[in-house]
């Protein structure tokens, strides 16, 4: 959605700035879940949007994609430009909490999930609160119980299920 805002911003004020533009979903796959319209409208959108991120794609100086199976999507997609994509694979790090700490009172993992949200579904908010809820229960012998923080989506939206 800023992708063009950021680029503009960066070629009228910060020429010698980098642009990293994020790949972060597939839309001729993940439009079809946003429950508008008939699949052949989802189609047409995720054809779109794809042409859309392609063409932002080849103005980037890197091309961040989330995951690998986003990463070898456009890795095929955009060939003349997978030399600028570089993969990020998001999860825990299990060896962090693993690690010897000698301060455990002043030691706390803090979450925070950042994203437009009008379908929390698709965004996997409900799975961050599943997983929120589980930690909150379990016993950390070295962290404090963790905090999760979710932006983007309003307190009426939570409560309305939308």
């Amino acid at each position: 959605m800023t992708g063009r805002a950021a680029l503009r911003i960066r070629n009228s004020y910060f020429p010698d700035s980098k642009y990293l533009y994020v790949l972060h979903t597939i839309p001729v796959e993940s439009e079809q879940y946003k429950g508008r319209g008939t699949a052949g409208d989802a189609a047409i959108r995720g054809h779109n949007k794809g042409l859309w991120q392609e063409e932002i794609s080849s103005n980037a100086d890197v091309l961040i994609a989330i995951g690998r199976k986003i990463a070898e999507h456009f890795r095929t997609r955009l060939s003349a430009h997978s030399d600028l994509i570089v993969s990020f694979i998001p999860g825990m790090n299990h060896l962090g909490l693993q690690e010897n700490i000698t301060s455990p009172a002043h030691r706390s993992i803090e979450v925070l999930w950042i994203g437009r949200a009008e379908d929390p579904e698709l965004k996997g908010i409900d799975i961050v609160l599943h997983v929120a809820a589980h930690m909150q229960q379990r016993k950390f012998e070295i962290y404090r119980v963790p905090t999760f923080a979710i932006r983007g989506i309003d307190a009426e939206g939570m409560l309305t299920g939308g």
